[in-house]
């Protein structure tokens, strides 16, 4: 049987993370810092709000503001932690020992599967997991994420870590989504690169495209309210995309856009963030 080491992060009980500072004062102040660091996730740079509810629920939790920031997204709107995230923090509740990843299955099949197993902390009864396997990534519809194709053993022991804390230790995720729970509470949508280029350029409107636009990425200039166009850079730009290869994409500046234009761009952007439209291929075609 394999067993994936995650990183642990530092977490004491309840008490003694409540009696930090968490006054106001000292939370903006800590978030202000943050928000003018370059060390910081892009979507946080220059967002002191946002900064801010990362830095109040690194408190809470007694560990980093940047182990928050690395690994709690927004997706449709919704903040969800990573699989990553969700491992740290079931190692480090308490409530459990001995927690590792079980691989069942043959590798490379459908029956190929991953769970957690950890003894409770007290008793030292087993307490085992949901098992996560291909077959069931496929009929769910997970595996139009590329990474499910590129990388199943990282994805399934990921799946299986998220779900093990929403069962046995949902208070460790701050009431966040998981990895993967907001998709999965959606239909299947069919997004291609060549229909949002259309769109883009005024031929045609996308089909079956996300239903939230980008309006969701909250990001914030300094000293002023950024624009939809410059939100749209911002974005982009944190999953590795110019402002240059957005323009070659669409065949226009970003400012020119429409707002109908920009909600389609909106669009496309949440098709890379959430893995149904590689970068590679928004790069890649015009």
């Amino acid at each position: 049987m394999n067993e994936v080491n995650l990183p642990d992060i530092r977490h004491e009980n309840t008490q003694i993370a409540m009696a930090h500072d968490l006054s106001y004062a000292n939370l903006e102040q800590k978030a202000e810092r943050y928000a003018k660091s370059s060390m910081v996730p892009q979507n946080y740079r220059g967002n002191q709000a946002d900064c801010y509810v990362a830095v109040e629920m690194a408190e809470r939790m007694n560990v980093s503001p940047l182990m928050v920031m690395q690994n709690l997204y927004v997706v449709k709107g919704k903040p969800s932690w990573s699989g990553q995230a969700c491992m740290a923090m079931i190692r480090n509740c308490g409530t459990f020992r001995g927690v590792r990843h079980v691989y069942v299955g043959t590798p490379g099949t459908e029956s190929r599967g991953c769970y957690v197993e950890a003894l409770d902390a007290v008793t030292g009864e087993k307490v085992i997991g949901v098992t996560v396997t291909i077959a069931m990534a496929k009929a769910e519809g997970w595996t139009s994420n590329p990474k499910w194709r590129n990388m199943p053993e990282l994805m399934l022991a990921y799946r299986a870590s998220t779900f093990f804390a929403r069962v046995h230790c949902p208070e460790m995720l701050m009431g966040c989504s998981t990895e993967g729970e907001v998709e999965d509470g959606e239909p299947e949508q069919s997004i291609t690169a060549q229909s949002l280029t259309d769109a883009l350029k005024g031929a045609t409107e996308p089909q079956e495209s996300p239903s939230e636009p980008l309006e969701m990425v909250e990001t914030q200039g300094t000293g002023h309210e950024q624009t939809r166009a410059e939100k749209a850079v911002s974005a982009f730009e944190s999953v590795g995309i110019t402002k240059a290869q957005i323009e070659a994409r669409a065949g226009k500046a970003v400012e020119s856009m429409t707002g109908e234009e920009l909600t389609v761009l909106g669009n496309l952007y949440m098709a890379i963030h959430t893995g149904k439209l590689s970068r590679d291929d928004f790069i890649k075609s015009k």
